[in-house]
């Protein structure tokens, strides 16, 4: 957030805005008899608010019962399991947001309570169960409702800079922009306007992993919601997302994510909520 007024008068400040875009892959309302969440983890946002007491997360060594009426956002890249003590009356939301919250992972997360947020899912769901066409109007309120959830996440779960380099950012930010683009360590080097192995040591321990290596995990993410969210062959999703040929690609997507693509999409396909 900018101010764009140098004026000293504070009642007449003006603010230039740029917020995360967002992206809706899923949102229903359903009355569920089985749900056991397994896998690898997924790319998405998740948010559940359940109208019944019977929903369970496993999440690392902890059991965490999920109440009527709370609001769970679960961060992409977390890995957890799920369990039912009877059927289970929920709301739920996959969605993508881009920029630096693009890189949260790893948490499951029970929101503070909130008159807002409580309307618009009660208001979503209302017109998800009556099967209302409202077109953009549910579009934004959709849009609105992620808006909210984020905003209310405590800071410790929000990926934050440490003081680095503006180049070692840049080069972040560069390869998850465009992840298919073939990227030697020297060009990436040459755009942080580093040596290379003072780029290639930095940029190993500020983010924890090598430039190639994260080259590769945003094309696995690439591909991971390509697979979720069209039916183009698996060939082209390789293709596309900068792998030499199918059988590389394959070999790489269960590296990462411990399944292969076709065996991945099929699991999507038969429903994970």
């Amino acid at each position: 957030m900018k101010n764009i007024n140098d004026s000293s008068d504070s009642r007449h400040q003006v603010f230039q805005l740029s917020g995360p875009a967002v992206e809706i892959l899923l949102c229903r309302r359903d009355v569920l008899n089985d749900w056991q969440i397994g896998g690898p983890p997924a790319p998405y946002w998740r948010l559940y608010r359940p109208w019944s007491n019977t929903g369970l997360l496993h999440y690392h060594d902890q059991t965490l019962s999920m109440r009527a009426g709370e609001v769970w956002v679960i961060a992409p890249q977390t890995e957890f399991n799920s369990s039912l003590t009877g059927p289970l009356d929920k709301f739920y939301l996959h969605f993508l947001v881009d920029g630096d919250l693009s890189n949260c992972r790893d948490f499951c997360c029970r929101l503070p309570p909130s008159t807002a947020l409580e309307a618009l899912v009660e208001r979503i769901s209302t017109k998800l169960q009556e099967r209302r066409n409202s077109g953009f109007r549910l579009e934004f309120e959709v849009t609105a409702l992620v808006t909210a959830a984020l905003a209310l996440l405590p800071e410790q779960y929000l990926f934050q800079y440490r003081p680095v380099e503006s180049g070692l950012i840049a080069v972040w930010r560069l390869i998850q922009q465009n992840p298919a683009r073939n990227y030697t360590n020297a060009e990436l080097a040459e755009f942080a306007k580093m040596g290379l192995s003072t780029f290639i040591r930095r940029f190993s321990s500020y983010f924890g992993i090598s430039p190639q290596h994260y080259v590769q995990e945003q094309r696995i993410r690439s591909a991971t919601l390509l697979l979720i969210r069209t039916e183009l062959p698996i060939a082209d999703i390789a293709e596309s997302c900068g792998f030499c040929d199918i059988y590389y690609f394959s070999r790489m997507f269960r590296k990462f994510r411990g399944i292969s693509p076709l065996a991945f999409r099929k699991q999507q396909r038969a429903g994970s909520t």
